[in-house]
């Protein structure tokens, strides 16, 4: 979904608000990350993204039961 954006100087951008591709090469294929607050929320995007890098990703929060359900997912 596209979406053109104002900006002061006069001139509109346009924005895709739900791109999942990233365009930039992160090397990060096989490193370990460690997520606080991954069961949930933005946490969990940033875990997801991750996972879609490459990394090995471990997730904490401070309900055990959210951290099992969202290690499924």
């Amino acid at each position: 979904m596209k979406k053109k954006r104002g900006c002061d100087n006069g001139q509109s951008v346009e924005s895709d608000r739900f791109r999942k591709e990233s365009k930039v090469e992160l090397a990060l294929e096989g490193k370990v990350a460690l997520v606080t607050g991954g069961s949930k929320g933005v946490g969990w995007g940033v875990a997801d993204a991750l996972v879609a890098e490459g990394c090995h990703v471990c997730i904490c929060s401070r309900d055990e039961e959210e951290v099992r359900r969202a290690a499924e997912e």
